[in-house]
């Protein structure tokens, strides 16, 4: 199950426009993967997208 159902069906609220779904290692091993994650750009790029998006969305919501 995805991380974020996890999430909201254990009552945590997640909005929409939070939520992004992306492939990371696609046809890579596992071992291998685990090796070169910290090379993976577009896994760090996403990861600053997503923590963006979250702290946009904390300042909205608390200007409210």
């Amino acid at each position: 199950m995805p991380f974020i159902n996890q999430l909201k069906y254990s009552g945590v609220y997640v909005p929409d426009e939070l939520v992004q779904a992306f492939y990371t290692n696609k046809g890579v091993d596992y071992y291998t993967a685990n090796l070169t994650v910290m090379k993976n750009r577009e896994l760090f790029e996403r990861a600053d997208e997503l923590m963006d998006n979250l702290l946009n969305y904390l300042n909205l919501s608390g200007e409210k």
